[in-house]
C-alpha cells in the first residue's frame, strides 16, 4: 500500500514538472517569434508635406558691448527703423575724448614748420651771400663751412618738424579710431527688435545690447527626403506653404541643396529664399514645401515680391492687398 502511494506521488510530481517546462519553453518561443516580428516591421517614414522648417530674416543679428564699460546712451527704441552706419548705442567715452582733444593739440604744428621754414631760408640766404663775398673778399674757409652747417641743420630741423607732425596725425587717426569703437553702429538695415540694456548700466563683452531683424528678406531650411535630391536645383523656385499666422501659399527661390544626405534620417538640406520687401510676410511662422503628386510645386520667379501674389493666384487664393 505504501509502495502504491509513493508511485502515485512520484508521477503527480513528474507530470508537473513536465507541465511547466512546456509553458516556459513556449513562453520563450513566443517571445522569440515576437521579437522577430517587431524587428521585420517596416519602418514609417516621415510624410514629406510635415517637414517643417521656420521662417527666419536672412539678416539678424545681436549686437554685444564692443568692450567692458558704462552704457552711456542708447540712441534707438524697440520698433525703429535704422539704416546701416546708424549708431545705435554709445558706451562712457570721456577719456578717449581727452586722448582725441590731446592728439589734436599735438598734431597742429603749423607754427613749427614754418618757424623751421624760416631758418632754413635765413640759412640758405647768408650761405649765398657769404658764397658770393667770397669772390671778391677774403672769406675764411671756417666761416663757410659754419654757414653750410647752419643751413643743413635749418632744413633738418624743417623735415625732422614734418615727420613728427605726420607721427602726431598717425596717432590722432589713433585716437580717433578708438574713440569710434565706443560708438555701436549698425550693421545693416533693419528693425529693432530688443533693446535689453539701459544707460547707466555697467556691460561686459558678453551683455547683448540690442538685436536688429531685416524682415525684407527671409530665410527658411528644410530638411527633405532624398528623393527629391536630383528634382531640386539651385535657382529654381518653388511654391511654400506658410502656417498661422500667414496660413497661405509664396513663391521661394532655392539658393543652396547641400550635396551630402544624412543618412539616418534619409534627408538632405535645403535653402530657400522668400522676398518680403512688402513686409506682409512676419518672421518665424513654419513653413512646409508645397507637393502635389509626391513632386515638390515648381514656378516661374519673379525675383520680388510679386511671385507671391502669382502663386496665391495659381493656388486659386486673392493677393493681398498692396499697404
Amino acid at each position: 500500500m505504501q509502495l502504491a502511494w509513493l508511485i502515485r506521488i512520484l508521477t503527480c510530481l513528474a507530470l508537473l514538472w513536465a507541465g511547466t517546462t512546456s509553458a516556459a519553453t513556449g513562453a520563450f518561443t513566443t517571445a522569440g517569434a515576437d521579437a522577430r516580428n517587431m524587428t521585420d516591421l517596416p519602418t514609417q517614414s516621415v510624410a514629406p508635406g510635415l517637414m517643417h522648417g521656420i521662417a527666419r530674416a536672412k539678416n539678424e543679428v545681436t549686437l554685444a558691448a564692443p568692450f567692458d564699460g558704462v552704457l552711456s546712451q542708447v540712441c534707438v527704441n524697440e520698433g525703429d527703423w535704422v539704416s546701416a552706419g546708424d549708431v545705435l548705442a554709445v558706451m562712457d567715452d570721456r577719456v578717449a575724448r581727452s586722448a582725441v582733444r590731446v592728439a589734436e593739440a599735438n598734431a597742429e604744428m603749423a607754427a613749427t614748420i614754418e618757424h623751421a621754414r624760416q631758418d632754413l631760408v635765413l640759412a640758405d640766404d647768408l650761405l649765398s651771400r657769404m658764397t658770393a663775398a667770397d669772390d671778391g673778399f677774403a672769406i675764411a674757409e671756417f666761416e663757410l663751412n659754419q654757414a653750410r652747417v647752419r643751413r643743413d641743420q635749418a632744413r633738418a630741423a624743417l623735415d625732422g618738424a614734418r615727420q613728427e607732425e605726420q607721427r602726431a596725425k598717425e596717432r590722432l587717426g589713433l585716437e580717433r579710431a578708438r574713440l569710434d569703437t565706443h560708438q555701436v553702429r549698425a550693421p545693416f538695415a533693419g528693425r529693432v527688435t530688443s533693446v535689453p540694456a539701459s544707460p547707466g548700466q555697467t556691460l561686459t563683452s558678453q551683455h547683448e545690447l540690442l538685436r536688429i531683424v531685416d524682415p525684407r528678406k527671409l530665410r527658411i531650411e528644410l530638411y527633405l527626403p532624398v528623393e527629391w535630391f536630383d528634382t531640386l536645383h539651385e535657382g529654381e523656385a518653388f511654391r511654400l506653404r506658410g502656417h498661422a499666422p500667414v496660413s497661405d501659399t509664396f513663391t521661394g527661390r532655392l539658393t543652396f541643396a547641400e550635396r551630402e544626405v544624412d543618412a539616418a534620417s534619409g534627408t538632405f538640406r535645403c535653402v530657400f529664399e522668400v522676398d518680403n520687401s512688402d513686409g506682409k510676410l512676419p518672421v518665424g511662422f513654419a513653413v512646409e514645401l508645397l507637393v502635389e503628386n509626391n513632386v515638390p510645386v515648381a514656378v516661374p520667379y519673379a525675383g520680388d515680391s510679386a511671385t507671391r501674389e502669382s502663386s496665391q493666384a495659381a493656388a486659386g487664393g486673392a493677393p493681398a492687398d498692396e499697404s
